[in-house]
């Protein structure tokens, strides 16, 4: 099915739903990425009514971009005790909004793939005309090749039902030319309605760090969690170590446990001196 030729043909409002329901907690690439980028189309449409559609916690991060006008709460918890129950129960919830026509004739960005965000707009577009703007920055690969567990199952086929919902959206945006080829030819996206926009870089903020004494051999930006690749930054420092290379390793980012955590590892290999 082609894209329309504009993406605005049926809407009434001019209002724009952020739709990322599926944060639980800590700051996600994708979370950045989607403030920064209504952050900036507000700059851009000045008249644009901006509306997120998130859980309380959600709206807390994107009071602090600026973007705070209007909002629809999903869920009040403090803090995710059961992903699978608090997904179900803010799918439900959604479900009922869209099926009510709660954004008919709008405009949903939907920040995942994940069915807690997919579902609602999907039945939003069927039933109402509503535009679609769906963002997929990874494929999730088959758990065998991955941590072979419950949770990656659920993840895996779910995102495959994401896929076939998609096809449904009238623009997907990727991050890179990998994803969008596999969509294209894995799973049979129209080609024109799938687009690259790929992820930027604040050079402001990056002027502003003050140099290291010394530079880094080796550097690790993320989240300290096995599926970033953390493990595979140590075992590749620890080789380093074991053949008498002098290095100098710097980790940024992690939770202040996760530190911790990853110092104990180091101490335990003889390393904790060579990173920072």
């Amino acid at each position: 099915r082609p894209p329309r030729s504009t993406l605005f043909p049926y809407t009434t409002l001019f209002r724009s739903n952020i739709f990322d329901n599926s944060y639980t907690e800590g700051i996600s690439g994708g979370n950045v990425r989607c403030a920064q980028i209504f952050k900036n189309i507000r700059k851009l449409v000045p008249g644009l009514k901006l509306r997120i559609v998130g859980s309380e916690k959600c709206q807390a991060f994107y009071h602090d971009f600026g973007l705070f006008e209007n909002e629809l709460i999903v869920s009040k918890e403090k803090e995710v005790s059961s992903f699978y129950w608090t997904y179900f129960y803010r799918l439900c919830k959604l479900i009922l909004w869209a099926l009510s026509g709660k954004f008919k004739r709008q405009i949903i960005y939907v920040n995942s793939d994940y069915l807690v965000d997919v579902l609602p707009a999907f039945f939003s577009k069927i039933f109402y005309k509503t535009v679609w703007i769906q963002v997929s920055q990874l494929i999730i690969d088959h758990p065998k090749k991955r941590e072979n567990s419950f949770s990656n199952y659920i993840a895996y086929y779910f995102q495959r039902v994401s896929f076939q919902l998609m096809k449904k959206a009238d623009l997907v945006i990727t991050d890179g030319y990998e994803v969008r080829d596999v969509l294209i030819n894995e799973f049979g996206f129209f080609p024109q309605a799938v687009k690259v926009g790929f992820l930027g870089i604040d050079l402001q903020q990056i002027a502003q760090v003050m140099p290291a004494k010394r530079a880094s051999d080796l550097i690790f930006a993320g989240t300290l969690g096995k599926r970033k690749g953390v493990e595979d930054f140590i075992n590749i420092c620890k080789h380093l170590a074991g053949r008498e290379v002098s290095f100098k390793a710097t980790v940024i980012g992690g939770k202040a446990d996760q530190i911790k955590a990853l110092q104990i590892i180091t101490d335990q290999h003889g390393i904790s001196r060579d990173i920072d």
